[in-house]
């Protein structure tokens, strides 16, 4: 079939750059130009002589992902280590009788290529939430802990677009993006969990998203308590600060007898248990919790740093505190929020392969739900698209100001200061800072 190249409006801002493309591309030789122009600026596919399967090798690019970087853990064998824990050297001794738990199964991370819409009927949803009643009451759970998913259901109405109206629909089909609206206490959340649920007793994958990470850990207990394999998505470098507010949460919580207290504890969730801790020279308080050298924090003794790579611990696969990463592997839920999506990698100890936890999530699940999509949104554009003024008349202007602030330091000490290399360093990027954003106001132009 011919193709034609897109029109000048459709691709550059004015018709002389546009006809400066074409002389430019008929100046190249026959032999290398995989398209022939006539005299309107149509083009013609043709076969060239040199790389003649670029097409192919061009339509492969864009439909397959690019491999992924890998980095393999490496833990650390019998020996003696070192490493820092509240600001000193410790060393840590690895018995060679240390018991050695088997190497945990990764996740999966090829793309899935057998997904396609995901229905629910209005008589599935029925009995998946008479099943969880039953389930609730199987698990123990006090009446007024209980969902009465029964009752919650029948309330429930679905009204789905038909052109320009909506009409009562008994069948729910999400394919692609899907925008459920509805007043507060519709009913949605009842309709995400059951969703959930549905989804997960057929043997689909299902990612939960929800706003913050004390919410995520209530819907992962009642999964749980439920019969549902689940799991939450919890950064690593900020798990210390939600065992915190799940603390101050509980101190200040009255013991009801409330699922999220009698079900699971909270706590071992979050664990801040540390499996090496016994093993180290003077163990005795535990030593703070972003000091467990965890991953690439082991030193050979007498070996020199520079010469030596780091180690990780021998015990991931079976220390506590990682018990929800390798819980995610086979989790039929996961229940995340955005930040630990986005910020949050898959462990090198399960996989070689570089991911954050929202790349595996688009690869794996068959159904993402986002409850409360206009705060989660909000939460993904300021990760993704942060407002704030670089350059412009604007006083609060963040280059302007820095640049304004570097100058006005130099001055002081007749440039002094650029005896020292961080500054000859600090004021050289800075001014290719400003000269990148000069360059892009002049393209807007």
């Amino acid at each position: 079939m011919d193709q034609q190249c897109p029109s000048a409006a459709e691709t550059t801002a004015h018709p002389r750059d546009w006809t400066t493309a074409l002389e430019r591309y008929r100046e190249v030789g026959e032999t290398l130009r995989g398209f022939t122009l006539d005299e309107h600026g149509r083009a013609r596919p043709r076969v060239p002589s040199v790389a003649a399967d670029r097409f192919r090798v061009f339509d492969t690019a864009l439909s397959t992902p690019p491999p992924l970087a890998r980095r393999a853990g490496r833990p650390a064998q019998p020996g003696v280590y070192t490493t820092t824990a509240g600001g000193r050297t410790v060393s840590v001794t690895v018995p060679r009788d240390l018991p050695r738990s088997p190497v945990p199964r990764g996740h999966d991370p090829n793309p899935r290529t057998d997904r396609g819409p995901v229905t629910f009927t209005w008589e599935e949803l029925a009995r998946t939430a008479e099943l969880l009643d039953e389930r609730e009451e199987a698990a123990g759970i006090p009446g007024t802990e209980r969902g009465h998913w029964r009752e919650r259901f029948a309330r429930l109405r679905l009204r789905c677009r038909r052109g320009d109206w909506f009409a009562d629909s008994r069948v729910l089909e999400i394919g692609g993006v899907l925008h459920l609206i509805g007043m507060v206490g519709a009913g949605k959340s009842t309709l995400m969990l059951l969703a959930a649920v549905c989804a997960a007793e057929r043997g689909q994958r299902v990612t939960v998203v929800v706003g913050d990470v004390l919410s995520a850990l209530r819907h992962m207990i009642w999964l749980r308590a439920v019969g549902i394999a689940a799991a939450p998505v919890v950064g690593a470098s900020t798990q210390e600060q939600h065992i915190n507010r799940l603390l101050q949460v509980h101190a200040s919580t009255p013991c009801t007898g409330s699922a999220l207290q009698d079900f699971e504890p909270v706590h071992d969730l979050l664990s801040t248990a540390c499996a090496l801790d016994g093993l180290r020279e003077g163990a005795g308080e535990p030593w703070p919790f972003r000091d467990a050298p965890c991953r690439g924090h082991l030193l050979p003794l007498n070996a020199p740093e520079q010469k030596t790579k780091s180690f990780d611990c021998p015990l991931w696969a079976s220390c506590q505190r990682h018990t929800n990463a390798r819980a995610l592997v086979d989790a039929a839920v996961w229940v995340a929020t955005p930040a630990s999506l986005v910020h949050s990698r898959v462990p090198r100890e399960l996989n070689a392969e570089q991911l954050r936890y929202l790349e595996l999530v688009w690869r794996r699940s068959d159904l993402v739900i986002v409850d409360e999509a206009d705060l989660v949104q909000a939460q993904l554009d300021a990760m993704f698209s942060p407002s704030h003024t670089l350059v412009g008349h604007e006083s609060e202007a963040w280059l302007e100001l820095l640049a304004d602030h570097t100058e006005r330091e130099l001055r002081t000490q007749g440039r002094a200061q650029f005896a020292s290399r961080p500054v000859r360093e600090w004021s050289a990027l800075l001014d290719t800072a400003r000269s990148t954003a000069n360059r892009l106001y002049a393209l807007l132009q």
